[in-house]
């Protein structure tokens, strides 16, 4: 509307100038061609030296939780600009679905310009937020110049924390807890086994005096007992699954993942979680043993598998569960298929449902 005003506006000084033969109206016409013109050129410099940076405040959030950010608009030139727009679009990895966000504001010379947004995400995984594109616009509002920006940041969004659906009472032999195993080549204070027997030292238990021996050396000798180590459970997460791979199964199976290491960390079972990393093929592993190890290890994960299609993985698993399970060993096994193994015996089977209904007790 602006335009289609100038224009008749030029066109009706002109006419003018034309019919009444006014030197000043002609005069006044071609002020008006070259301020347009300036207007125009100004479009394109200012483009050209506006700088455009993308910034979280987190990058990381939970499902569901709402992350902030900011588009940071930086204007090097000495000329103001009055009014920009900034396009920012974000979406999961492996969603299909891409929303977008636009911002506005003005900056001054020399100046640069926060502008604030908020994201967030339904489904685990990696968020990519990008700017599309900045537009400005001149003083009069007549022209405006577009520039690709091409700036990107990464959100993990990680699985709810207080959502727990895999009870491992069952799945779990009785008398696989911790404290069944010792470690004799190392000291410690309790039982099972002694390590060795010294001179008594301050500080050392009065019931773990050997009083026969001390008797016989003639001093207080105490005993010093094999430090105990907790059961080690390998915990395979399964990649090659035949299974249809969209972003509603990746999500239950990172859900699923990170319930099962937050029951083993609950019954204080050391685990180490096995996967591969579908950008490289390699094998990757944590040894998990406390709550923010197991978060390091789900956004280890979410990193390594969550932006990358796992069709490339390979379905050839026999060497890799070889190497990291031998008979008589705890192995956990999780596919996409929602299927968990036990020593590959199938001890549960779960499907998306389950998630959502996990989901919604939750929230209840």
């Amino acid at each position: 509307m602006r335009r289609v005003i100038c224009i008749l506006f030029l066109l009706t000084t002109f006419y003018l100038a034309g019919v009444y033969q006014l030197e000043s109206l002609m005069i006044f016409f071609m002020a008006q061609i070259g301020l347009l013109l300036i207007l125009w050129l100004y479009t394109w410099y200012i483009a050209s030296r506006v700088e455009v940076s993308l910034a979280l405040e987190n990058d990381t959030v939970e499902k569901g939780e709402t992350a902030r950010g900011s588009v940071l608009v930086k204007n090097r030139s000495w000329l103001p600009l009055l009014r920009f727009q900034v396009r920012i679009s974000y979406g999961n990895c492996r969603q299909q679905e891409i929303f977008a966000q636009s911002l506005e504001g003005n900056v001054s010379g020399r100046k640069e310009k926060k502008a604030g947004f908020y994201v967030a995400s339904d489904y685990c995984g990696v968020l990519q937020i990008r700017t599309e594109q900045i537009r400005v616009w001149d003083y009069l509002a007549l022209f405006s110049r577009k520039r690709c920006c091409g700036e990107k940041v990464n959100l993990l969004v990680m699985p709810r924390a207080d959502m727990v659906i895999a009870d491992l009472r069952s799945v779990i032999p009785q008398g696989n807890t911790p404290g069944d195993y010792s470690q004799p080549d190392r000291p410690g204070d309790q039982p099972p086994e002694i390590f060795q027997i010294r001179s008594y030292q301050p500080g050392d238990n009065m019931r773990d005096i050997h009083w026969k021996l001390s008797a016989r050396m003639d001093q207080l000798m105490s005993r010093r007992y094999a430090a105990e180590k907790k059961k080690l459970v390998d915990f395979f997460l399964d990649l090659s699954s035949d299974a249809k791979e969209d972003i509603y199964r990746m999500d239950a199976f990172w859900e699923l993942a990170a319930a099962v290491s937050r029951e083993l960390v609950r019954w204080e079972m050391i685990h180490r979680v096995w996967w591969r990393a579908a950008d490289t093929g390699n094998m990757v592993s944590q040894v998990v043993e406390r709550p923010d190890e197991m978060r390091s290890m789900i956004k280890n994960l979410l990193i390594t598998t969550g932006s990358v299609n796992p069709k490339n993985v390979s379905k050839d698993l026999k060497e890799e569960l070889y190497r990291i399970w031998r008979p008589g060993e705890n192995l956990l096994r999780l596919n996409l298929n929602l299927e968990l193994y036990r020593n590959e015996e199938l001890v549960r089977k779960y499907t998306q449902e389950d998630c959502q209904n996990a989901a919604r007790r939750d929230e209840v």
